[in-house]
């Protein structure tokens, strides 16, 4: 990988963040259409995508674990981790 490829995803990243940081979402939503548009594969995009929005959502949650009702989430929480496999074949399929 080029020097300038980093520095590109680099802006991508810093950019999105920081909207995400401001409003409280859209990091996919923004960063996903840019990486597409400058060439990058869909997998390594989503990649991408998935690691820099799961940050920022670590951060938001260590800050405000106190104020967070865990039991609400509980049963979206498992829901969730036991689609993530499905959701991965299903990019896979989709992207190859």
């Amino acid at each position: 990988m080029f020097i300038h490829h980093l520095i590109i995803l680099g802006l991508i990243v810093f950019t999105a963040s920081m909207v995400q940081s401001m409003i409280g979402f859209a990091f996919t939503l923004l960063s996903l259409p840019v990486l597409l548009f400058v060439g990058w594969g869909l997998p390594e995009a989503v990649a991408v995508c998935t690691l820099g929005s799961a940050v920022q959502r670590v951060f938001a949650v260590a800050h405000l674990r106190a104020d967070i009702d865990w039991k609400i989430l509980k049963p979206m929480m498992i829901v969730g981790l036991v689609m993530l496999p499905v959701g991965i074949f299903i990019l896979r399929k989709v992207s190859f």
